[in-house]
């Protein structure tokens, strides 16, 4: 059992040290680079106004540049966490702007739509990276269930076939008589 406590102590000082690396060594870098994606999607967007095939008194325009520079400053935000606890706080009337900012992007220009889908992009990997440790953590224990689950089904077939094979083996109990 002690033997058990201080490898359970050892792996949870590893994954530690390495959430701790990932957090203030990896991460990091990874939300720049994000960073400099969205600054690139916003500087495209801005020379579709330049080049004059969006108006920047569009709706299209005005929705996406806004994401965007919300994008730029809040990455670091973007977690599982923050999204579950958003999804089950809408409510109808923030549906409703949803649905009609989808509709709104949905009839903008072929070019508003790419530089929209590839902000999505952006989140998408800024919310798996920032949610990295929940998903190996959540994995890990999955991991762990499944092999506590495969381990005890094997312990009982194999007690099982000892059970069938050797019949030597005598359960006694004060209620029944042993055979």
């Amino acid at each position: 059992m002690i033997q058990f406590i201080a490898i359970s102590v050892f792996w949870c000082a590893i994954l530690s040290g390495g959430a701790l690396i990932y957090q203030s060594a990896i991460l990091p870098g990874i939300r720049l680079r994000l960073r400099y994606q969205t600054f690139d999607l916003r500087d495209r967007l801005r020379a579709l106004v330049i080049t004059g095939t969006i108006k920047e008194k569009s709706q299209a325009f005005q929705l996406l540049h806004e994401s965007l520079n919300l994008m730029c400053v809040s990455l670091s935000r973007f977690d599982l966490a923050r999204v579950l606890q958003a999804s089950k706080a809408l409510d109808e009337e923030a549906r409703e702007r949803a649905a009609s900012r989808r509709a709104v992007m949905e009839s903008a220009p072929p070019e508003v739509k790419q530089i929209y889908e590839e902000s999505l992009h952006v989140f998408e990997v800024a919310l798996v990276f920032n949610s990295l440790f929940v998903f190996l953590i959540v994995g890990l224990s999955l991991g762990a269930g499944m092999l506590l689950k495969v381990g005890v089904l094997r312990v009982k077939s194999a007690v099982m076939k000892k059970f069938a094979d050797d019949t030597s083996l005598v359960f006694f109990s004060p209620g029944t008589a042993a055979v």
